[in-house]
Protein backbone atom coordinates (compact mmCIF):
# COMPACT_ATOMS: atom_id res chain seq x y z
CA UNK A 1 0.00 0.00 0.00
CA UNK A 2 1.24 3.59 -1.15
CA UNK A 3 0.50 6.59 0.67
CA UNK A 4 1.18 10.22 -0.33
CA UNK A 5 2.58 12.70 1.90
CA UNK A 6 2.43 16.28 1.05
CA UNK A 7 4.16 19.04 2.85
CA UNK A 8 5.59 19.36 6.64
CA UNK A 9 8.60 17.43 5.48
CA UNK A 10 12.41 18.47 5.90
CA UNK A 11 13.30 19.08 2.23
CA UNK A 12 14.95 15.58 1.65
CA UNK A 13 13.56 12.21 0.85
CA UNK A 14 10.41 10.91 0.12
CA UNK A 15 8.73 13.42 2.53
CA UNK A 16 9.71 16.53 1.44
CA UNK A 17 7.32 19.48 0.70
CA UNK A 18 7.02 19.01 -2.75
CA UNK A 19 5.22 15.63 -2.23
CA UNK A 20 6.81 11.82 -2.32
CA UNK A 21 5.60 8.88 -2.03
CA UNK A 22 6.02 7.08 1.24
CA UNK A 23 5.34 2.81 1.24
CA UNK A 24 3.74 1.67 4.35
CA UNK A 25 3.83 -1.56 5.02
CA UNK A 26 0.65 -2.93 5.99
CA UNK A 27 0.38 -6.70 7.54
CA UNK A 28 -2.36 -8.96 7.02
CA UNK A 29 -3.00 -9.01 10.58
CA UNK A 30 -3.95 -4.82 10.40
CA UNK A 31 -5.88 -5.16 7.74
CA UNK A 32 -8.21 -7.94 9.52
CA UNK A 33 -8.04 -5.52 12.54
CA UNK A 34 -9.27 -3.09 10.32
CA UNK A 35 -12.24 -4.67 8.97
CA UNK A 36 -13.26 -6.27 12.31
CA UNK A 37 -13.24 -2.67 13.65
CA UNK A 38 -15.28 -1.43 10.44
CA UNK A 39 -17.81 -4.44 10.96
CA UNK A 40 -17.95 -3.61 15.00
CA UNK A 41 -19.14 -0.04 14.34
CA UNK A 42 -21.73 -1.11 11.45
CA UNK A 43 -23.19 -3.32 14.21
CA UNK A 44 -23.19 -0.94 17.02
CA UNK A 45 -25.02 1.60 14.88
CA UNK A 46 -27.61 -0.82 14.14
CA UNK A 47 -28.20 -1.45 17.57
CA UNK A 48 -28.24 2.01 18.42
CA UNK A 49 -30.67 2.71 15.48
CA UNK A 50 -33.00 -0.27 16.81
CA UNK A 51 -32.34 0.94 20.36
CA UNK A 52 -33.56 4.55 19.34
CA UNK A 53 -36.64 2.89 16.96
CA UNK A 54 -37.42 0.42 20.24
CA UNK A 55 -37.22 3.79 22.72
CA UNK A 56 -39.38 5.46 20.46
CA UNK A 57 -42.05 3.26 20.09
CA UNK A 58 -42.63 2.73 23.76
CA UNK A 59 -42.48 6.52 24.30
CA UNK A 60 -45.67 6.35 21.98
CA UNK A 61 -46.93 3.19 23.01
CA UNK A 62 -46.82 4.93 26.77
CA UNK A 63 -48.38 7.79 25.95
CA UNK A 64 -51.14 6.12 24.61
CA UNK A 65 -52.16 4.18 27.49
CA UNK A 66 -51.47 7.39 29.47
CA UNK A 67 -54.50 9.07 27.29
CA UNK A 68 -56.66 6.04 27.53
CA UNK A 69 -56.14 5.95 31.65
CA UNK A 70 -56.90 9.63 31.82
CA UNK A 71 -59.88 9.07 29.48
CA UNK A 72 -61.36 6.35 31.57
CA UNK A 73 -60.54 8.22 34.90
CA UNK A 74 -62.20 11.46 34.16
CA UNK A 75 -65.40 8.88 32.93
CA UNK A 76 -65.41 7.32 36.48
CA UNK A 77 -64.88 10.52 38.05
CA UNK A 78 -67.77 11.92 36.21
CA UNK A 79 -69.95 9.40 37.00
CA UNK A 80 -68.90 8.94 40.97
CA UNK A 81 -69.71 12.72 41.17
CA UNK A 82 -73.30 11.86 39.09
CA UNK A 83 -74.07 9.22 41.50
CA UNK A 84 -72.99 11.18 44.21
CA UNK A 85 -75.46 14.68 43.41
CA UNK A 86 -78.39 11.30 42.76
CA UNK A 87 -77.89 10.59 46.32
CA UNK A 88 -77.64 13.36 47.41
CA UNK A 89 -81.09 14.76 45.86
CA UNK A 90 -82.72 12.24 47.13
CA UNK A 91 -81.18 11.93 50.88
CA UNK A 92 -79.89 8.49 50.63
CA UNK A 93 -76.11 9.95 51.29
CA UNK A 94 -76.67 10.46 55.06
CA UNK A 95 -80.21 8.66 55.85
CA UNK A 96 -81.17 10.21 59.59
CA UNK A 97 -81.14 7.17 61.56
CA UNK A 98 -84.44 7.30 63.57
CA UNK A 99 -82.94 4.33 66.62
CA UNK A 100 -80.16 7.05 67.32
CA UNK A 101 -80.02 7.48 71.09
CA UNK A 102 -80.34 10.73 72.17
CA UNK A 103 -78.12 11.39 75.19
CA UNK A 104 -78.37 14.41 77.21
CA UNK A 105 -75.26 14.83 78.77
CA UNK A 106 -73.20 14.99 75.66
CA UNK A 107 -72.14 18.79 75.10
CA UNK A 108 -72.59 19.97 71.39
CA UNK A 109 -68.80 20.32 69.88
CA UNK A 110 -67.52 21.27 66.50
CA UNK A 111 -66.66 17.74 66.43
CA UNK A 112 -69.73 16.49 66.84
CA UNK A 113 -71.79 18.63 64.47
CA UNK A 114 -69.68 17.66 61.52
CA UNK A 115 -70.22 13.91 62.26
CA UNK A 116 -72.98 11.92 60.23
CA UNK A 117 -75.86 10.15 61.68
CA UNK A 118 -74.04 6.58 61.63
CA UNK A 119 -70.89 7.82 63.41
CA UNK A 120 -73.23 9.92 65.72
CA UNK A 121 -74.81 6.40 66.41
CA UNK A 122 -71.22 4.99 66.52
CA UNK A 123 -69.78 7.00 69.16
CA UNK A 124 -72.92 7.02 71.31
CA UNK A 125 -72.66 3.22 71.74
CA UNK A 126 -68.71 3.92 72.45
CA UNK A 127 -69.61 6.59 74.92
CA UNK A 128 -72.58 4.44 76.53
CA UNK A 129 -69.51 1.25 76.79
CA UNK A 130 -66.93 3.81 78.33
CA UNK A 131 -69.89 5.06 81.61
CA UNK A 132 -69.45 3.15 84.57
CA UNK A 133 -71.36 -0.01 85.13
CA UNK A 134 -71.55 -0.49 81.82
CA UNK A 135 -73.44 2.15 80.49
CA UNK A 136 -76.25 0.95 82.98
Amino acid sequence: MYCRLTGGGSGQGPGDSKGGVLQVSMGLFDAFATRKALKRLEELEDRCERLERDVKSVRLEWENSYDKLRILMGRVAKRAEMMHEKAESEGKLYPEAEDTPQDTTIVPSPVWARLTPAQKRVQMQILARRKPNGGA
